[in-house]
């Protein structure tokens, strides 16, 4: 009797490890899916923001020849002796014109990893919006977002994976954890570079 109890908790132990283990392997494959969606994610916004920049530049291009033209054309109409230099100053405010693009962000939410986590598109919101990328960026931090450049991101959640799997971390991890995560990743990133 005494050693099928012994044999009891050693067995009952040994799940536990196995069971430990198991969850351990669901949580780091759950932050590699993660972070596959993320990347997939901010590789297509990239992309849209390339086309979105190419098609602001042609819109620029075009509305800065127009201006030309019309520039040069009324003071033609008006007699004056250099029409060319009205229309070359009538393009610089449509050349001058300024927009960011192709800045996207990961976001993470008061709910931490894994379940809180967005793809910003900063640029987009800061020109649907008149404002610049850094009050946007300020107006999401406001709202308990922590925003990310997507490389640390996956350098961070690399790291935690690997916490992970050692025992040390478990899911969910909170976006303290995670802030207090970024320092040393981003030293590390830097060291290596």
């Amino acid at each position: 009797m005494r050693r099928q109890t012994a044999a009891a908790e050693e067995l009952g132990h040994i799940l536990d490890q196995c069971a430990k283990s198991v969850l351990r392997r669901d949580q780091a494959v759950s932050l590699q899916n993660l972070t596959e969606r993320i990347m997939r994610e901010v590789q297509h916004l990239e992309a849209i923001e390339a086309v979105a920049s190419n098609k602001f530049k042609e819109r620029r291009l075009t509305r800065g020849a127009l201006s030309f033209a019309v520039g040069t054309l009324f003071a033609a109409i008006a007699g004056e002796r250099d029409p060319l230099s009205r229309g070359a100053r009538s393009i610089q405010p449509a050349l001058g014109q300024r927009a960011p693009f192709g800045t996207v962000l990961v976001a993470v939410g008061k709910d931490g990893l894994p379940d809180d986590v967005k793809v910003v598109l900063l640029s987009r919101f800061a020109r649907d919006s008149n404002r610049s990328e850094s009050e946007i960026s300020d107006i999401i931090r406001e709202r308990g977002y922590l925003l990310i450049a997507p490389q640390i991101f996956a350098a961070l959640v690399d790291k935690l994976e690997s916490r992970v799997l050692d025992g040390s971390v478990s899911l969910p991890v909170s976006i303290g954890n995670i802030a207090s995560e970024l320092p040393g990743i981003m030293r590390s990133l830097r060291s290596t570079s």
